[in-house]
């Protein structure tokens, strides 16, 4: 658990470290991602719990909006949990990309047809 105070927490800093985490697990998994969802929920004692989706950077400067407010109205122990959720994705290969990929681990092989083609699966 992270304690920061009002304008402390730098949300860009936190989404670039994850999106570099993110980015090394799905090169060791060789698989792709997409974002799916950015929500922050703000709790606290006489609060009603209040979620919000961050879809845009200025959304975080209206969380924090909220905050002040909640500060100034005196409620105590106001917490924000910030969840970011990525959604696995097939990578998509094109034929020359594999072909490259083969004589770099010494499988030469000339062949392409519509196998080596992957694209994208998007859920619904």
């Amino acid at each position: 658990m992270n304690t920061c105070r009002l304008g402390d927490y730098k949300v860009h800093d936190y989404n670039a470290k994850l999106i570099i985490a993110v980015e090394k697990e799905a090169e060791r998994m060789k698989t792709d991602y997409e974002l799916a969802s950015c929500v922050a929920t703000i709790s606290g004692a006489r609060l009603k719990q209040v979620a919000k989706s961050l879809e845009d950077p200025n959304d975080w400067q209206t969380m924090e909006r909220m905050i002040e407010r909640y500060m100034k109205d005196k409620i105590k122990h106001i917490r924000v949990e910030y969840i970011v959720n990525y959604i696995k994705k097939r990578r998509e290969y094109i034929s020359s990309q594999r072909s490259a990929e083969n004589v770099e681990n010494g499988n030469e092989s000339d062949e392409s047809d519509e196998s080596d083609i992957y694209r994208d699966i998007k859920s619904n």
